[in-house]
């Protein structure tokens, strides 16, 4: 029983996560980029900024 309310738990999050990420393509996001990623440089290290700590701000349309 525990083991189906968690797999329950888990198939609803994952569906949750996937309507949100569905709803900002091709939208625009405000990250904070902190340089490459240590594993992959190719990659850049982003962080999400929440409005109210934002002093200066640049505005990168998210690639689909």
């Amino acid at each position: 029983v525990k083991a189906e309310r968690l797999a329950r738990l888990q198939r609803r999050n994952a569906q949750m996560a996937a309507a949100v990420s569905a709803r900002m393509v091709r939208g625009v996001q405000r990250i904070l980029v902190e340089g490459p990623s240590r594993r992959d440089a190719r990659r850049l290290k982003t962080y999400p900024i929440p409005p109210a700590a934002m002093a200066i701000a640049l505005t990168i349309p998210l690639a689909t």
